[in-house]
């Protein structure tokens, strides 16, 4: 009963005051236990208007997911890739607005989490890998790619798992100025249009900048 109470505040004085009205997102969020995703140390904060940090790894704020799917253009024919999917959260909201899901982690105590939520649920449109996140190699491409977390670099190397006009959400933080929430759409092989949709901060889930592709916490 306290975790339902908390989660009825997270609707109503979380999304709603921040102008997320559309019914289906607000349903999609009302209609899921952030708990279920979360470690047992974690779960009496599951509604808590911040990030939740899972181990070394973290579940963005309601609010945030909750915004950029009213800039995504939803539609259930599309494809999405979740990077850095952690226990599933985001995944499992995705698969509320469009046909399929590949989501990728490397934590696995975190994939074990979630692949354990979908065989419970008979979930099958969501496909689970554990793998580092330069090492993706997937044979097939996407509308959309959401990376659950701030990059410092436009991440190249994801563009050829797009389709043509597909578009990466993602925040981005760049020297000390203010970091925002953007949608990237990439223009030809080496430029890409970068719009900031609002607002947003979280930790690096990697660092693109770096030789190689850590976590930077």
């Amino acid at each position: 009963m306290i975790l339902e109470n908390q989660k009825n505040y997270m609707i109503n004085g979380q999304l709603i005051p921040n102008l997320i009205t559309n019914d289906k997102i607000l349903v999609a969020f009302s209609s899921l236990n952030r708990e279920d995703f979360l470690t047992p140390d974690t779960k009496s904060i599951a509604y808590i208007d911040d990030h939740i940090f899972i181990k070394k790894r973290f579940l963005l704020k309601p609010y945030y997911l909750a915004k950029i799917l009213t800039f995504m253009q939803i539609d259930k024919k599309n494809e999405i890739l979740d990077v850095g999917c952690g226990s599933g959260y985001s995944s499992i909201i995705f698969r509320k607005f469009f046909k399929s899901i590949v989501s990728v982690e490397e934590d696995i105590d975190l994939v074990k989490i979630f692949r354990e939520y979908l065989k419970i649920n008979k979930i099958t449109n969501c496909q689970v890998l554990n793998t580092k996140f330069n090492e993706i190699k997937l044979e097939k491409k996407f509308d959309h790619i959401f990376i659950n977390g701030a990059i410092n670099q436009f991440p190249f190397y994801l563009t050829k798992y797009l389709n043509k006009d597909g578009k990466i959400y993602s925040i981005y933080t760049e020297n000390e100025f203010p970091s925002y929430f953007c949608k990237f759409i990439l223009k030809n092989n080496d430029e890409y249009e970068k719009t900031q949709l609002f607002e947003a901060s979280a930790p690096l889930l990697y660092n693109l900048k770096s030789n190689q592709v850590k976590f930077i916490f």
